[in-house]
This record gives structure tokens, C-alpha cells and sequence, in this order.
């Protein structure tokens, strides 16, 4: 094993380079950009709403579907299986693999030829967005001492709470200067990007945050949902 593997912090914790300060405050970055690019690719089609509305023709009830109590029940339906995933495999991969498929997806969305086409890949997005904060908290979790969990997660936290203000603007503006169908791929597209350092991280050797790793390992899916 690597020797960044072997040492130890004062507090006991594993030293590796994504718990040393610059790698992870790279790495916190990348966090902060994937929460952001999940808030906007969600709300991208309220953004859009009228538009893609005349383009169908479709009534405000069919475009609730897009954006309304659907999506996000498919939204939480996926969130639980995913964090479980997230807590079984590594975190890093899990992330990126969200990352790519939401961002696709909302692409995707913008080549779409009838509402219905839309509404898949809508629904697509939801579920793979849902994926986005279990894992990004559980590598925030790893990466800092228990006394800085809470304040690194208000950080990630933050970072999409800022967004909420600057989203709609962002997308305001992007809904003038091009059509929707182009705004969907100059939103979702560049956000790939954001999956290949995740990609290529290494994963952050797990129990170093809590003293339950162990049993989490070993429960099942079924026990989990129980347990919840």
C-alpha cells in the first residue's frame, strides 16, 4: 500500500492527498461546482417553461409533469438506493457517474422532438440528480475531522444556496440570447467536465468519520429502507 496510506494525522485519521489541505480544498471546489450545476440543470425547464410550452403545445398540467410533485417524487424515489450504492462503493465514481448521465440527459433534452421525449429525459435527470448531495456529503464526511464536518457541509450547502439567486438570472439570460432547445445543451454539456476529476480520484479510505462503517457494509438494501 502507498505510503500516504499508511500515515496518520494527530487525530488518527488516514493522510492522504485528498485529506491534505490543497488537494482538498481542489476537491471541495469540485463539489461546490457539481451542487451548483445540479441546482440549475433542475430548474433549468421552469426557466423555460413558456417556451417549451408553445413549441408543444401542451397545457400547464402536462408541463407540471416536468416540474412539478413527479419529478421530484421520482427525485426521492432514487435518492435512497443511490446513497446506499454511495455507501458501498466509491463515492468519487458514484458522483461522476451522476454527474455524466444528468448532464447527458439534460442535453439530450434539448434535441428532444415531442413532449414526451422531454419528459424522459426529465425523468432520467431527476433520478441521477438525486445521487448528487449522499455522495458529495459523504466525501465532504471523509476528507475533514468530525469538528470540521459541519462546517464543510455549510460550504457545499452554500454553494447552492447562492445559486438559487443567481440561477434564474443565468437562465434568463441564456433564454433570451438563445432558444431552449440550445440552452438545454449549453447547460447540461460543460458540465461534464466537472466528472473527470472525479473520474480520476482516488477514493478516500472509508470508517475514518464514523464507528457504524462497518455494520453499514454489511447490511442490505432491504435492511437499509427497514432501518429508514
Amino acid at each position: 500500500m502507498e505510503r500516504w496510506m499508511r500515515e496518520t494525522s494527530s487525530t488518527g485519521r488516514a493522510v492522504t492527498p485528498a485529506t491534505r489541505p490543497f488537494a482538498r480544498n481542489c476537491i471541495m471546489a469540485v463539489l461546490c461546482l457539481v451542487a451548483v450545476a445540479n441546482y440549475i440543470d433542475r430548474q433549468i425547464v421552469g426557466i423555460l417553461l413558456e417556451p417549451i410550452k408553445r413549441e408543444f403545445g401542451v397545457s400547464d398540467t402536462a408541463m407540471g409533469f416536468l416540474t412539478g410533485l413527479r419529478f421530484a417524487g421520482f427525485y426521492a424515489a432514487a435518492a435512497i438506493p443511490l446513497a446506499w450504492l454511495s455507501e458501498r462503493k466509491p463515492r468519487s465514481k458514484v458522483l461522476a457517474g451522476c454527474v455524466i448521465v444528468w448532464c447527458l440527459l439534460t442535453g439530450l433534452g434539448g434535441l428532444a422532438q415531442t413532449f414526451w421525449q422531454l419528459a424522459f429525459t426529465r425523468v432520467g435527470v431527476a433520478v441521477s440528480e438525486s445521487g448528487g448531495i449522499p455522495a458529495s456529503h459523504l466525501i465532504t464526511s471523509e476528507m475533514y475531522e468530525p469538528n470540521l464536518q459541519a462546517r464543510a457541509i455549510a460550504v457545499l450547502s452554500g454553494a447552492q444556496s447562492i445559486v438559487m439567486g443567481l440561477g434564474f438570472a443565468l437562465g434568463g439570460w441564456l433564454s433570451q440570447a438563445f432558444d431552449w432547445r440550445l440552452t438545454f445543451i449549453l447547460v447540461g454539456v460543460p458540465g461534464l467536465l466537472l466528472a473527470l476529476p472525479l473520474l480520476f480520484m482516488k477514493d478516500i479510505p472509508r470508517g475514518k468519520s464514523d464507528r457504524i462503517a462497518e455494520a453499514i457494509e454489511n447490511m442490505s438494501f432491504k435492511e437499509t429502507f427497514k432501518t429508514l
